[in-house]
């Protein structure tokens, strides 16, 4: 869905010490301060982006 607006992304993952694998998502923008968006229980990160980059939280901050 990112990508299809036009906007590179990158995915990680992290592992917990109780062995959980998060996958986290990143709109890169260089030089910009790096912000963290936690979406609520049973949501997922498409909840920052799914209403387009008009309305999309993860787009209006990467800008």
């Amino acid at each position: 869905l990112i990508l299809r607006y036009g906007h590179q992304v990158e995915t990680h993952y992290a592992f917990t010490a109780d062995g959980y694998k998060l996958c986290l998502h990143r709109i890169p923008r260089p030089g910009a301060i790096p912000v963290m968006l936690v979406h609520g229980l049973m949501a997922s990160s498409a909840s920052w982006v799914q209403f387009g980059p008009s309305q999309g939280l993860a787009y209006i901050l990467s800008q």
